[in-house]
């Protein structure tokens, strides 16, 4: 397609996407998701937590996963290799922040510039005339729009200049067309709220009675004298010194605002309020070394813009917010010499559309609070707004509750909503507990993650009596005879009791909705006596293998990701089968332990599993490396 349709000679550069099947008889409107940034990659998304989420919106049409133009597999990707490598023995100023940012965006853009790309062209006015082209290449009359926090800009945008052309639009997390810029005041109403919920946490206030006060004490002191403090360097391994001044920690925390994040809020501005910066200065360098981004994400920015009144209003709120105007830096003002093609007061004014709506917005997003949503839903006469009490920005949105999907789902199928509006558990604050003594271990259940123990498949013998019972490769067993395992030392016991046929409870993957189910079966096992198979075996787990002519692993099987939690923010999703923590093999339940510890002190930890490719159709290993912050 076309880079620059406001140039009759523009090149033309390559959108990729990835096409799933519709899995009704008689299929609607396809569904094309547009993933937020900007710079998101549509692709990468259905490939990671989301990817249920892909495959049940199958049952209303086609649902395309779309790398946008600049992105990902699309051609170019514009990627930058600058950092912003801002020296770490200086208390950041927003002056040198700034002009760190400016040369390093503008060398990014003039090497691609260097590489024929007309980098004007990147922008949201010609990202929804891509949408068009793209339903024609589907052969579609109209399409479905489900999308996310930048991807509901894009939306917005796609609506205004083709509004037949749309059947449906599902935005979760809502930028408006003049919403690119965030205003201050809503930063600190969240800000607001997040102390409010600290007040209902009895352990939390008898050490901060107010986190506001708390908030501008730590603030005001590192505005008086910045401070400096030794850390161990990531890439180098050795000792380096960083200073922090208040614009730091505005930055830091403006960052983390609308994740789950802010859990650790209260306990890092505890911990700094007794001279303990270390969290906050680990954070903060590595802020400074990040790399600046893609070109198409400034540019896209930059082009959009914010109206000369909602700029005003920035400007007068962040003298009052406690965290200034950090959740927008380094915009406006890396804008002025990359040459961005500004789209206009008439792009970014109100719009009316009755094309049916589904807003969905979280209470805890500070980054497109529900008031997003109800300044642009006003356009909208056809519309429902689903509240999540208690999500953050990304995943939660979709992910928090299976109530959404459901809603989600009866509003493509033009059915009554059942909800419009879910409340999550009670938010829980990161901060040192006593356990009373009590283990972490409750059954097959940690924690940090909800699961069940079981021996993957990784072969079936032809001839064995698995085979016969209609066991394959992949398959989860998770009980033998009504017993489940927590630990390979309990197949012993199944072992030596086990008669001769077996009933095995397992879980299988379907291959249309892309979850879980569980399934039974009766397997005839081998003459050898219960007692030998346990005996013979070198493994516990061995056994199993042996009694039913298969070969496998024992691991955890995920089955609930919690908003929040440590699993959700190492990136793993239900279905995903832990095999190793670290460099030990998984053999027991309190194995996962690991993970909780290397979160109370701060401590890398690697989680290892198995997970089903959609791309590749099958199933691999995959490592989730995390450091924790404490």
């Amino acid at each position: 397609m076309p880079e620059n349709r406001r140039n009759p000679r523009s090149r033309m550069i390559e959108l990729a996407f990835v096409r799933f099947k519709s899995t009704a008889l008689n299929p609607g409107a396809p569904i094309v998701y547009l993933a937020g940034g900007p710079g998101g990659s549509g692709i990468s998304t259905a490939r990671g937590s989301r990817f249920p989420l892909f495959m049940a919106m199958r049952e209303i049409g086609d649902v395309i996963a779309l790398d946008q133009r600049g992105v990902g597999r699309s051609k170019p990707n514009l990627n930058c290799r600058q950092t912003l490598d801002y020296p770490l023995d200086r208390a950041g100023d927003p002056a040198e922040y700034l002009r760190l940012y400016r040369e390093k965006t503008e060398a990014c853009a003039n090497y691609w510039r260097s590489q024929s790309v007309d980098l004007a062209a990147y922008n949201t006015e010609e990202n929804a005339e891509d949408l068009e082209l793209l339903r024609a290449a589907l052969g579609a009359e109209k399409i479905n729009l489900w999308s996310i926090s930048y991807g509901t800009h894009l939306a917005l945008a796609a609506i205004k200049r083709h509004p037949d052309r749309i059947n449906r639009a599902i935005l979760a997390g809502v930028e408006g067309l003049d919403q690119t810029y965030k205003l201050p005041a809503n930063i600190q109403q969240q800000l607001e709220l997040i102390n409010e919920l600290a007040k209902r946490d009895a352990a939390i206030t008898n050490q901060i009675p107010d986190l506001i006060s708390l908030m501008r004490s730590v603030h005001a002191r590192l505005e008086r004298e910045p401070v400096t403090v030794e850390i161990a360097d990531r890439q180098t391994k050795q000792k380096v010194k960083v200073t922090i001044g208040s614009f730091d920690l505005q930055a830091a925390v403006a960052n983390s605002l609308g994740s789950p994040e802010v859990a650790y809020l209260p306990a890092a501005y505890y911990a700094m309020s007794q001279g303990d910066f270390t969290l906050a200065a680990e954070q903060i360098a590595q802020l400074r070394r990040r790399n600046v981004g893609s070109a198409m994400a400034f540019m896209t920015d930059c082009a959009s813009g914010a109206s000369p009144a909602r700029l005003r209003l920035i400007e007068r709120q962040a003298k009052e917010a406690l965290l200034g105007d950090a959740i927008n830096f380094p915009f406006p003002g890396v804008c002025a010499g990359l040459g961005a093609h500004d789209l206009g007061n008439e792009f970014r004014a109100s719009l009316r559309s009755k094309v049916p709506v589904l807003f969905i917005s979280g209470t805890l997003d500070a980054r497109t609070p529900p008031s997003n949503a109800e300044e642009v839903r006003k356009g909208f006469p056809n519309s429902a707004h689903l509240i999540i009490e208690g999500a953050v920005h990304s995943d939660p949105l979709f992910l928090s509750s299976p109530k959404i999907r459901d809603v989600m789902l009866e509003f493509l199928k033009g059915q009554p909503l059942s909800t419009t509006r879910i409340t999550l558990p009670p938010f829980e604050f990161f901060w040192p507990r006593s356990r009373s003594g009590a283990s972490a271990v409750q059954g097959s259940t940690v924690a940090w993650v909800k699961g069940v123990t079981g021996y993957r498949i990784t072969s079936v013998l032809p001839s064995s009596s698995a085979n016969q019972a209609g066991l394959k490769e992949a398959d989860i067993i998770t009980s033998v005879n009504g017993a489940t395992f927590s630990a390979s030392s309990d197949l012993i016991k199944i072992a030596q009791s086990a008669p001769a046929s077996i009933e095995v409870g397992y879980y299988r993957r379907n291959s249309s909705t892309g979850e879980h189910e569980s399934n039974r079966a009766t397997i005839r096992t081998s003459e050898t006596s219960a007692s030998q198979r346990g005996q013979e075996a070198t493994a516990p787990e061995q056994w199993l293998g042996q009694a039913t002519g298969t070969e496998g692993r024992l691991g955890f099987m995920i089955t609930g990701i919690e908003a929040g939690s440590l699993a959700q923010r190492a990136e793993l999703r239900e279905g995903d089968f832990i095999v190793k923590i670290n460099e030990a093999d998984f053999k027991i339940v309190d194995d996962l332990l690991v993970v909780e510890q290397s979160a109370q002190s701060g401590t890398p930890v690697e989680i290892f599993f198995i997970r089903y490719d959609a791309m590749q159709n099958k199933f691999g290993l995959t490592r989730s490396r995390r450091r924790f912050r404490k």
